[in-house]
């Protein structure tokens, strides 16, 4: 290949491109230019992206749709990602107006859009996923308030109201400090505590060391609401020794649920990763999503190197 014939800086370039659309293959979503440059894990000027791809795209190795790249010459992954990114920007007003509704839920500090729609697409299948941050050993409270509003207002529908992932304002680090966590922390979208966000961020400057290069979230998405009454009251209710013990109490009683429902198909070891229930998180991923991810981007990457003799990790 010809790209072998490029000076180091340039082929660097080219393999970092390549394994960051290997990494988007995996869920059929090509990248345009300015997506690969955010997403690469190295710092360089666009204008030598520029060129690595045209270099990649006249060897054959990547290809060009309508101003989306990837490793197949087939364009169906680019109409599927074009309506995909439509069916997103009509699905934002709902996922706003949930923001807001999750804003007015006692013990809620912050509220930031995440999965894929934070990516700014929305398959047929997805759903509208939070992450939300809550009140200090209020954590479990806040989850079973969300529950309830849930299942009394949304007839319990997890299409647009997904929240998988919840932590305090007291445990803003992220643990799992890989590529995958990486890029789900850094496409979340403040829809609620802009400042908060800014927090977190600095708490996880980590993450930068993966995605140097990508922008911080700006603060368009932020919905206006201010404390009702009633979320008032509610946590006035609970802040004693009292609702310290139900927080607790609801913690243990869902750990107790999911070690008797997944301990079969997940080790001890790995429900304290994918089903993480702490007073600072809450995680709810019993498909253990990034390991396996993680394995099949390293097997991705390994089977393209053998496929064109040509190493990029």
């Amino acid at each position: 290949m010809s790209v072998e014939r490029l000076e180091f800086g340039q082929l660097l370039v080219c393999k970092k491109a390549i394994a960051t659309l290997l990494y988007f293959d995996l869920f059929k979503h090509p990248l345009n230019e300015q997506e690969i440059y955010d997403f690469s894990d190295i710092e360089t000027a666009p204008h030598l992206l520029t060129e690595a791809l045209q270099n990649l795209e006249r060897d054959k190795i990547i290809y060009n749709h309508q101003g989306y790249y990837s490793i197949y010459a087939e364009s169906g992954s680019t109409e599927r990602r074009i309506e995909a990114n439509e069916r997103a920007e009509q699905r934002m007003k709902v996922a706003l107006r949930n923001s807001k509704s999750i804003a007015s839920i006692p013990y809620v500090r912050g509220c930031f859009l995440s999965g894929t729609i934070a990516k700014g697409v929305m398959y047929e299948d997805s759903d509208i996923d939070f992450f939300v941050i809550t009140y200090p050993r209020r954590l479990w409270l806040t989850k079973f308030f969300m529950k309830v509003f849930k299942v009394v207002f949304l007839l319990n529908s997890r299409r647009d109201f997904c929240y998988n992932y919840l932590i305090s304002e007291d445990h803003l680090n992220i643990q799992d400090q890989n590529l995958y966590t990486a890029i789900e922390l850094m496409t979340l979208i403040p829809t609620y505590n802009y400042d908060l966000y800014e927090a977190f961020l600095n708490e996880n400057k980590w993450s930068k060391n993966y995605l140097p290069n990508f922008p911080k979230r700006d603060s368009s998405k932020i919905v206006t609401t201010k404390p009702s009454r009633t979320k008032k009251w509610i946590e006035a209710l609970f802040n004693n020794a009292f609702g310290d013990w139900l927080d607790k109490k609801y913690m243990e009683t869902i750990q107790n649920k999911y070690n008797k429902k997944f301990s079969e198909k997940l080790s001890k070891a790995e429900r304290e990763i994918a089903l993480r229930s702490t007073r600072g998180a809450s995680k709810v991923h019993p498909n253990h999503y990034q390991k396996r991810f993680l394995d099949r981007y390293a097997d991705h990457i390994k089977a393209f190197e053998e496929k064109f003799n040509f190493e990029i990790s």
